[in-house]
């Protein structure tokens, strides 16, 4: 029986690889290559193409090649014990005490067979990014599952530990906070103009701490901002290059005779 260096559990089946740093449990080894398309090891961050799942500490340049077994593409076993312990972790049966349906073919047989007959859900995203087995996966009631996805999960002191950002624009939610923002950068808009507000003193990044998460859904809709908040440049030139907005008076004035020889008339507080 060893440890294994990522989950800390004492286990009896390790993995082996080419570079002999016997470390990691089996359980470990399948998330990492199924979930994680990780096959370095966590040791020595050799790439392994091939591992064996072993209850017994060898070398891999002694073992006989003949006697392994492949379980799937890159696992190898050389005793049926080890297959059988795999096989009870991959496979697909339903968690709910006192049921007795026989082990389904597919991920998606057994997500309907939770709802259906035991109202039970999984979470997609958690799924999609977490690095567990499905049948590590957490199940919901509905109450549960909308309160997770709504103000997300607390542990026992009450304490956040899990939450789902939601996009309000495109009605979807993300892993986390760090996607969230990747998605906010890559497909909506924010107002460079107040980031330069709120930047420009300590006082002024307390006072406007909320300007950093202030989003827009589309060019347009910063555009209607930049008019009500920021002094907008309306020239037909400028509209086309899109984003010459100012924070002050004083700075559209000087672009205005700068680039369109126009000048700022108070009384009728237009440029001409």
């Amino acid at each position: 029986m060893g440890e294994c260096l990522l989950c800390l559990e004492h286990t009896h089946l390790l993995l082996l690889g080419k570079c002999d740093h016997y470390c990691v449990c089996y359980k470990c080894a399948l998330k990492m290559r199924l979930k994680m398309n990780n096959k370095k090891c966590p040791v020595c961050k050799e790439h392994l193409d091939e591992i064996l799942v072993t209850s017994g500490k060898q070398r891999w340049a002694e073992l006989d090649v003949n006697l392994l077994q492949i379980y799937s593409e890159g696992v190898f076993y050389l005793e049926e014990s080890v297959k059988a312990e795999l096989d009870t972790l991959n496979a697909l049966r339903c968690r709910i005490i006192h049921c007795q349906h026989p082990p389904f073919n597919n991920v998606a047989s057994l997500k309907r067979h939770y709802k259906e007959e035991h109202q039970k859900f999984t979470c997609e995203i958690c799924s999609e990014h977490k690095a567990e087995l499905f049948q590590e996966t957490k199940l919901y009631s509905q109450s549960q599952f909308d309160r997770h996805l709504l103000r997300g999960d607390l542990d026992e002191d009450g304490n956040l530990i899990m939450y789902h950002p939601h996009c309000k624009f495109c009605n979807q939610y993300f892993y986390n906070t760090d996607l969230f923002s990747t998605h906010l950068a890559k497909d909506h808009f924010s107002c460079h103009v107040c980031k330069d507000i709120r930047l420009a003193s300590p006082e002024n990044k307390k006072k406007y701490e909320n300007l950093q998460y202030t989003y827009f859904s589309s060019y347009q809709s910063l555009t209607i901002h930049f008019r009500r908040t920021h002094f907008f440049c309306e020239e037909k030139e400028c509209i086309d290059k899109t984003f010459v907005v100012f924070q002050h008076i004083q700075q559209l004035e000087s672009h205005m005779a700068r680039q369109h020889g126009s000048y700022y008339d108070k009384q009728s507080q237009k440029f001409k």
